[in-house]
């Protein structure tokens, strides 16, 4: 098997965002948000040299995936005793 991007085809269907929730947040405009880390996880904690082979690229990219959905999973926790917002506000740091 070629390790390419069809590895990775149909591994990430359970994060497709809700056609409401794009409507709720299309003209907010936020200040002072926290540094993006979803993309650089493992990116950064692995060298550069592993990163050239493609299993373990391939392989980090779901890792990194599956570490960004570790972390959000605690924030949603969180999010479920306030009234107030949706229980599926992605705007908490």
């Amino acid at each position: 098997m070629a390790w390419n991007e069809s590895a990775l085809t149909g591994r990430f269907s359970y994060k497709k965002p809700s056609l409401y929730n794009l409507a709720k947040t299309a003209g907010e405009e936020r200040l002072n948000i926290a540094y993006d880390y979803r993309n650089e996880i493992m990116s950064r904690n692995i060298s550069k040299h592993l990163l050239r082979v493609p299993i373990i690229y391939y392989f980090s990219i779901y890792l990194n995936d599956y570490f960004v959905n570790l972390i959000d999973t605690t924030k949603k926790v969180r999010i479920f005793r306030v009234f107030s917002v949706s229980k599926d506000y992605q705007y908490i740091n």
